[in-house]
């Protein structure tokens, strides 16, 4: 090969990192599980091997949920995905944002207290957005496909797993108002019985369980203070 071609293509290789992501520098990172092995939890990070992130930290957010979701279709693989912000290289210092499954998301407490900001809005529109049209749960690209979107290629979500069914002004009429000893029984029990509902009846919920708990949030910085890993 002459020398002239060599450099020729070496000028077009991609560098030897690229795809590649690391924790050490990154502004957020994910942990999820697919829906056909949700044992096992994987991890994500937003900064590129070796190089710079984004300066604009909500555009770097947007870009991260457009390339997973929008164009990766994780919104039919997965089982949950939680969102973290990264305060320092250690994982028990993250900060959750939020949560998303097959059907829908959910505001970190952080994040509901603070819903009126414009930041937290732009989150929600961006995560509304993922949820806006049926067809891309089914992994459609073009609903105007209808060979595409009645045909055998792709596979409807698999069912909510059954469980007792409680009725919505029941949540905020009772169960809002009782108190949770911590962050897990909190998730647990907003996982358990709010999965049914939209986005932004879950929000609701949680923005009155602040109402009569406030030092919940204060209970998730103890929990994560605590090790989480």
């Amino acid at each position: 090969m002459h020398e002239a071609q060599k450099n020729s293509q070496d000028a077009f290789a991609k560098p030897s990192n690229f795809g590649k992501f690391e924790r050490k520098g990154s502004t957020y990172c994910w942990q999820f599980n697919y829906r056909n092995n949700p044992d096992m939890v994987r991890h994500g990070y937003s900064k590129p091997k070796g190089q710079s992130e984004k300066a604009d930290k909500m555009k770097l957010l947007e870009d991260i949920i457009t390339r997973l979701f929008i164009k990766g279709g994780y919104l039919r693989q997965i089982e949950k995905f939680i969102m973290f912000r990264c305060v320092s290289n250690d994982n028990k210092d993250n900060v959750e944002l939020f949560t998303i499954y097959p059907h829908n998301y959910q505001l970190s407490p952080i994040l509901v207290a603070a819903q009126k900001t414009d930041e937290v809005k732009h989150i929600k529109s961006l995560l509304d957005s993922l949820f806006a049209n049926p067809a891309d749960v089914y992994g459609v690209s073009n609903p105007l496909n209808i060979k595409e979107l009645f045909g055998t290629a792709y596979s409807a979500p698999q069912p909510v797993q059954e469980v007792k069914i409680i009725p919505f002004d029941e949540l905020m009429d009772k169960y809002a108002k009782r108190p949770f000893k911590d962050w897990d029984e909190f998730t647990n029990f907003t996982e358990e019985h709010l999965r049914i509902y939209t986005a932004a009846q879950r929000n609701a919920f949680v923005s009155k369980v602040l109402e009569f708990q406030p030092d919940l949030t204060n209970k998730v910085n103890k929990w994560k203070k605590g090790g989480r890993k």
